[in-house]
């Protein structure tokens, strides 16, 4: 459940996430505020969940792509994808089984460069539905970046 204030204190969460031309974050805040006041009305919903963790996930995406002075990121976006990786946790509780949650959280986590819990949810979701082409290339990709080869090879070739 999203704190009052912990999106306000998240939009100031670093000095370098300002920008001239926010319309789009600011959307964003507002979608993710929306989807919190219908999750506290109905905390059993699984696809309200989806949607909040797509918004935190999509908002994310923006401010990972300020900078200041184009040298500096903005970190920001990791408690965004931490939020959104929560969201989808949740809807994977209420609703167990859905191969895209899996693979949704999985690209969250590879961007947060934890590639153990993105192969680990790739291959929950093809045990879930074998030959899933998007879980595959998920799992390639951390593959990779932990340089496992000979696995990234394997998941290229099945």
């Amino acid at each position: 459940m999203v704190r009052t204030g912990a999106i306000i204190l998240t939009l100031f969460l670093s000095p370098l996430c300002f920008a001239e031309d926010n319309t789009t974050t600011d959307i964003l805040t507002k979608e993710i505020t929306d989807l919190s006041a219908a999750i506290r009305l109905h905390p059993n919903d699984p696809q309200a969940y989806r949607d909040r963790a797509e918004a935190f996930h999509q908002r994310g995406k923006e401010w990972s792509s300020l900078s200041y002075g184009g040298k500096l990121p903005c970190d920001a976006y990791k408690e965004d994808y931490r939020r959104a990786i929560a969201d989808y946790t949740q809807a994977m509780r209420l609703e167990p089984g859905d191969t895209i949650d899996y693979q949704e959280r999985a690209t969250l986590y590879l961007a947060l460069s934890d590639y153990k819990k993105a192969i680990a949810d790739c291959t929950e979701a093809l045990r879930i539905q074998p030959g899933n082409e998007k879980a595959y290339q998920i799992r390639l990709i951390a593959y990779r970046n932990q340089r496992d080869y000979d696995r990234a090879i394997a998941d290229c070739t099945a």
